[in-house]
Order: C-alpha cells, then structure tokens, then sequence
C-alpha cells in the first residue's frame, strides 16, 4: 500500500496487474504500478506530476504526464522505456487506454480548446479526431477512455461549453453500416431475400437467396442475424465502404450454423480487394445456443472503395447455412 494523502487504482489486467496514481504531501502525481503487492512508481523524467491509467495484458502501461509549462502529454511505458504520446498539433494530450495489440485510446485538445477523442499505436500513426455527433446541434467534446481487443472503443461526450458529461457512448470505429443487421423489415421468424434485395440497411444480397432471421434463432448481438442459405438458396451479403489505398482493416464477424442440420460443417468466404478467406463452423443443435464463435480476418485496401463480401460456400444442403452477425471493420493502425 502506498501511504501518501490520496491513492487510486485505476487499470487492472488479466493477470492481477494495477496500476494508478498516488499523490504525495506536495500535491504532486506520481503514477505506480502494483504487481502481486510488488509496488513500484512510474515517473517520466523530467515531469512535474505523472499518472498511469491502464495496463496490458502484455504489461504495457499508457498514461499521462505534465510538463514544467503545465501541458499534459501522454505516455507509453514498455519495461520502463518510455515513449511520448502527442497528437499532432495538439495543445494537450492524454493517454487513457490500451488493448493487447497496443492501440492506444485518448482525448486531447485543440488550439481552440475543443476536446476530442483519438487513436494510436507504438509507432506514432494516428487516428483523429474521433468525434461524438452534435447533441441537438451542439457540437460535443469527446473523451475516449478505453479500448477491447475487438477495438471497440468506450467513453463519454460533453456538449461543449456546459461542463457536464451528459451519457455513455459507444466510440466502436466501425467503417460497417447496420453490421447486426437491426435495421431493416421485420423478420418474425425468418424472412427469406433473393439475390438483389437492399432490404437491410446497408446491404445487398448476393449469389444466392438468404434468410433474414428474427426470432427463430437467438442471434449473437441485438435479435437479428443472417443464414446464408436461403429457401432454398446459396448466398450472401456485400456492403461497399470508403477505404484508403494500402491501408490494412481487420473484418471482425460472429459465424455460426443452423443448427436445424446438427454437427454439419458450415463453411464461409469472406472477400474484399481481391483477397479471400475461408471459415468454417460445426452447427450443434440448441437454436437458442447456437455457439457463436468471432472470427477476425485482415485486408489491404487497393481503392478509394472496397466492398466487403460473405457468402456461403454450403452447397449440399441449400436450406441450412453458415450464420452472420456482429459485422465490424477497423483500420489498424
């Protein structure tokens, strides 16, 4: 325990890892870091007060320092080597999470004082700003506090200028439209889709005829998902979404089968820039636990526009296919 006039823990990993800050009777921050009661500080050299605010699971710490002039920078701590976090042309910057891969989330200021939410790996690439839509016309300051190994994003918005974070928010960077597939007609059971069909948001059906299911299986996210075979039909869905020329995304996807054709192999393709991957799945039994699994695979833009494909590669049985659901896509960074 670290004895001073205030201590807090504010980032905990896997492995039992903590990490915060603590002050002492001068009124300044030091971060520290707690491994199995093993205590130890965290200083940047030559700053006024240091903070650490979250741990890896590969022991990798992210965290804020401020400087003799009073600007707040943030940090990355890799076994005691530190590297500077600072957004570039940014008047202040904070480092307040990370996930196993290293991506770095945070918030930081611009020259006219407005607040927003960035992303960042070890090598200085970033992503921002990363905004909260206007609140009633309001523009909002956006806080990004931390980030999950499917890199979903987690924070609050401000309205600006009221000085009160008014909700949670959900800061998931998905390029994907409509990727659970909740907006569009009521399915009831199931509503099967031919080949051309935009009936949900966002996508198109391809190859074949698809089943919209609602109610009759218990979909990974929301109440909606996809079978890929149709009634009868061996198809797909394709959504098509900006990208940049030779920039690398991670597609991460739920993939199940109907499990109206038990302990069957289900195989998926998923395509996009003319790069292809398969996946496959053994359907069980329980259509109300159909055993989601996520999948992740990676893809390098080679155009300004990339559409995205999944489709079903069952073709012995054209009623039962591979399931889809909780769509998401990222760059990485």
């Amino acid at each position: 325990m670290v004895r001073n006039s205030q201590t807090e823990a504010v980032g905990l990993n896997d492995s039992g890892t903590i990490v915060g800050k603590y002050i002492d009777s001068a009124g300044h921050d030091h971060g520290f870091l707690d491994n199995g009661g093993s205590f130890q500080p965290i200083d940047v050299p030559g700053a006024t007060d240091t903070s650490a605010s979250k741990v890896n699971n590969v022991g990798v710490i992210v965290g804020t320092y401020k400087d003799a002039g009073g600007h707040v920078h943030g940090f990355l701590d890799n076994g005691g080597s530190f590297q500077p976090i600072d957004v570039p042309g940014a008047t202040d910057t904070a480092a307040l999470g990370i996930n196993d891969a290293g991506i770095i989330v945070g918030t930081y200021k611009d020259s006219s004082g407005a607040i927003h939410g960035f992303a960042a790996d070890n090598h200085g690439s970033f992503v921002q700003p990363i905004d909260a839509p206007p609140s009633g016309g309001i523009p909002n300051d956006a806080f990004l506090w931390d980030i999950n190994n499917t890199m979903q994003f987690v924070g609050a918005l401000e309205p600006r200028g009221s000085g009160v974070v008014v909700t949670m928010v959900d800061f998931a960077p998905n390029l994907i439209q409509n990727g659970s597939f909740e907006q569009g007609p009521n399915p009831s059971d199931y509503l099967p889709l031919s080949p051309g069909s935009t009936a949900i948001t966002g996508w198109t059906v391809i190859r074949g005829a698809i089943d919209y299911v609602g109610s009759y299986f218990v979909a990974s996210d929301g109440s909606r998902c996809l079978d890929l075979n149709g009634n009868p039909g061996v198809g797909g869905v394709a959504q098509t979404f900006a990208t940049v020329p030779g920039q690398t995304y991670q597609v991460s996807f739920d993939m199940a089968g109907n499990s109206d054709l038990s302990n069957t192999l289900q195989t998926m393709e998923v395509s996009a820039a003319s790069q292809v991957q398969d996946f496959t799945f053994v359907s069980g039994s329980d259509k109300t636990h159909l055993g989601w699994q996520r999948d992740t695979w990676t893809f390098t833009a080679n155009a300004s526009q990339t559409t995205l494909e999944f489709y079903s590669l069952q073709t012995a049985n054209p009623y039962y296919g591979p399931m889809l659901d909780n769509v998401m896509v990222a760059p990485i960074l």
